[in-house]
């Protein structure tokens, strides 16, 4: 970008650029699945969250670094809902995994935790909102008769 329309015109667009983030269905997903030679089978789940968001929370600070002043970050779903890990983990019809979705919701609560802190410690001008795709997709799950 710098190349083609500059430093400073780059650098403004990087600042009133909205960024939108929605990572870690797969880690997850992979966690939970055990024929994937993977950690989920050698770390505690919060261990693993911990994991998660530590790469993520570093990667939300390099763009920070790089410019992005206003970051959305999407929480994880209700990730044992979705048909993969309901037929990886036998889960019957019409329920749900309650420990990948006790993981996830766990997951997003440090989640929200941290990009509070991020926005206490750079300043008034980074914005990093998180948005709640739990509960959303939770509630068409729920009643989906209403959508």
């Amino acid at each position: 970008m710098v190349s083609v329309v500059g430093e400073n015109s780059t650098s403004n667009l990087l600042k009133d650029a909205i960024f939108s983030l929605a990572i870690g269905s797969n880690d997850v997903i992979n966690y939970f699945q055990q024929s994937v030679p993977f950690l989920g089978g050698t770390v505690s789940p919060a261990v693993f969250q911990d994991f998660m968001l530590s790469n993520f929370t570093m990667q939300l600070k390099r763009l920070h670094a790089l410019g992005a002043r206003k970051v959305v970050v999407v929480g994880l779903g209700p990730l044992g809902c979705i048909p993969f890990i309901r037929a990886i983990n036998l889960v019957p019809s019409g329920q749900c995994s309650a420990a990948v979705n006790a993981f996830a919701t766990a997951y997003n609560l440090k989640l929200k935790h941290e990009l509070h802190q991020m926005n206490l410690h750079l300043g008034p001008n980074a914005i990093f909102l998180y948005a709640d795709s739990y509960h959303i997709f939770t509630e068409i799950i729920t009643n989906h008769r209403h959508y």
